[in-house]
């Protein structure tokens, strides 16, 4: 059994991800058995194969209702600086935190 069998990954993602940094880990963790979940504050999100735009994905849930407790894993594809401070600023909240030092003991 693959040691991701089972395990629940989120994805945060907003316009502009690089894409073949989101594809390529869905990819290998669903295939190993994850379920994974596109999560952003829209509903559809444009990926891009460096300066080119690529495709569009159709986001799995939004980013304001996210809760670590929800999931075992998280990637965070490399993106525009407005991805990466939503990314930011949804794993400061009190749920990410708690969640995360919970797990650690």
């Amino acid at each position: 059994m693959a040691r991701s069998s089972g395990k629940r990954i989120a994805v945060i993602v907003t316009d502009g991800f690089e894409q073949v940094e989101m594809t390529s880990p869905r990819q290998a963790l669903e295939d190993a058995g994850a379920r994974v979940d596109l999560l952003s504050d829209s509903s559809t999100v444009q990926g891009m194969n460096h300066h080119d735009r690529g495709d569009r994905f159709d986001v799995d849930a939004p980013l304001a209702g996210a809760s670590a407790d929800d999931c075992d894993g998280l990637v965070l594809p490399a993106a525009s600086p407005t991805a990466m401070r939503c990314a930011s600023s949804t794993m400061r909240r009190r749920s990410w935190r708690r969640s995360t030092a919970r797990r650690s003991r």
